[in-house]
């Protein structure tokens, strides 16, 4: 034992523990162990369950989650869960032997508020960007910088900055600098009319961003070399009721730079599907852009209805008909054949 010497208000020297540093890890790994412990066998778990009943939690069958190694999120809700359960937790460690190593003391249980206001930020990023009914690549910049400022303002208002805090702060900066540095992501933040270049105003890269949206946007210019955009010419009843077209691809990019922001509410696919016609080379773009998902999300979640198509007594289905299927599925939960 560490200890401290110390002098209290009459001169006097005294010799005290010094005060046990408070590790997240050691706080997590206790409370996977007692979580492992409770959903280890149903016996357990029943009884568990009881004690839950016993102090009136509402529902009465809530039980603890455990977390798995793909998910990190699931860690964060695996702590949620026990700080909720907090008191049948204690509880059941003291009826279990095996778990003695595992108590958690009052300061622990307070800390664990601190390492859930750390991870809250993160949980909140991960499960905005797993969505797959509306895009998703456009918004990976502004999530990085909206995270760090929020794990900022925790290292604000919490006096201790753990290890463990300045190590994610690092990590997800490493993440958005990188992310900075692929012109993939910048040019669907761009392509998002939710956010334009409007988030990278102020920033020293500003100028350059811009400048490698517009030589990207080259590639899918519909304009002919000479300026102009070819025309199907008909009768000249035709050309009246045509629209004028802009005259290059850089009057099309300032256009749509300088309209408004649209809301948070509107879809940026059906944005550029109406402004088709006023900007035919930006929209090719957009869709190209900004139909990939910023995360493996999506696609886990097509393996898996996959599965449930292709069970044990459909093993037969060919690759085209159960393509086929699962699209005619994900269209039918989506309204598309209503």
């Amino acid at each position: 034992m560490t200890l401290i010497l110390m002098v209290d208000s009459k001169g006097s020297i005294l010799l005290l523990p010094a005060a046990k540093k408070l590790v997240p890890g050691t706080i997590v790994s206790r409370i996977h162990k007692i979580v492992l412990a409770i959903r280890g066998s149903p016996q357990k778990e029943q009884d568990f369950l009881k004690m839950v009943a016993a102090v009136k939690i509402v529902p009465d069958d809530l039980t603890v989650i455990q977390d798995v190694p793909t998910r990190w999120n699931s860690t964060f809700s695996m702590l949620v869960r026990a700080k909720r359960l907090k008191v049948p937790i204690e509880m059941f460690i003291k009826g279990e032997p095996t778990l003695s190593d595992c108590v958690l003391t009052i300061e622990e249980w307070t800390f664990l508020d601190h390492i859930l206001s750390i991870l809250q930020p993160l949980d909140d990023v991960t499960n905005f960007l797993s969505k797959s009914k509306y895009p998703t690549i456009s918004l990976v910049i502004p999530s990085y910088s909206g995270c760090l400022e929020q794990i900022q303002a925790v290292a604000v208002t919490n006096k201790e900055v753990t290890d463990a805090q300045i190590a994610i702060e690092s990590k997800i900066n490493e993440y958005y600098k990188a992310a900075l540095g692929k012109k993939i992501y910048a040019t669907a933040t761009i392509l998002d009319p939710q956010f334009k270049v409007e988030y990278f105003k102020g920033r020293r890269d500003c100028a350059s961003v811009k400048k490698q949206f517009f030589a990207d946007a080259e590639r899918f210019s519909t304009y002919s070399r000479g300026g102009g955009q070819d025309e199907d010419r008909g009768n000249w009843v035709d050309q009246m009721f045509k629209k004028p077209k802009k005259a290059n691809l850089q009057e099309e990019i300032k256009t749509y730079l300088s309209e408004p922001l649209v809301s948070k509410e509107s879809d940026p696919l059906v944005y550029w599907i109406d402004h088709k016609r006023s900007f035919p080379s930006l929209s090719v773009m957009a869709m190209k852009y900004l139909s990939i998902c910023a995360t493996s999300a999506p696609s886990e979640r097509a393996f898996s209805g996959g599965r449930q198509i292709c069970n044990y007594t459909r093993g037969s289905l060919s690759p085209e008909k159960l393509t086929a299927t699962m699209c005619l599925k994900s269209w039918l939960s989506n309204g598309f054949g209503l």
